[in-house]
């Protein structure tokens, strides 16, 4: 547990150096989905905002070809996705197996 904490707060030093330096939104959005990605072991990650009723990819990231959606892009929220969950609920949804890259994770941020 230690040595989770020791990697988070490693990761958020990173995005925070990011948003010091004054990159754009879009570069510091894109280091959140690396590091999210990094933190649970996915091969990819993406930044949704939801506008009402729509799902909008803000970033994404992806190691080594992994398929990730494109920005401006992102599934309904109908249905039975994670992010469907979380558009409904408010709360984190997972799918999927066990294993690292076998599960999708969602999880709401607000502003």
């Amino acid at each position: 547990a230690r040595r989770r904490r020791e990697r988070e707060r490693e990761a958020l030093r990173r995005v925070a150096t990011e948003v010091a330096a004054g990159r754009e939104p879009e570069a510091v959005l894109a280091r959140v989905a690396a590091e999210t990605a990094a933190q649970v072991g996915a091969p990819a990650a993406g930044v949704v905002r939801f506008d009402g009723s729509a799902a909008v990819t803000v970033a994404a990231w992806a190691r080594g070809g992994a398929p990730a959606p494109a920005a401006g892009e992102a599934p309904p929220p109908g249905g039975s996705s994670p992010i469907a969950a979380v558009h409904a609920s408010g709360a984190a949804a997972r799918t999927g197996g066990p294993a690292p890259g076998d599960a999708v994770l969602a999880v709401p941020v607000r502003a």
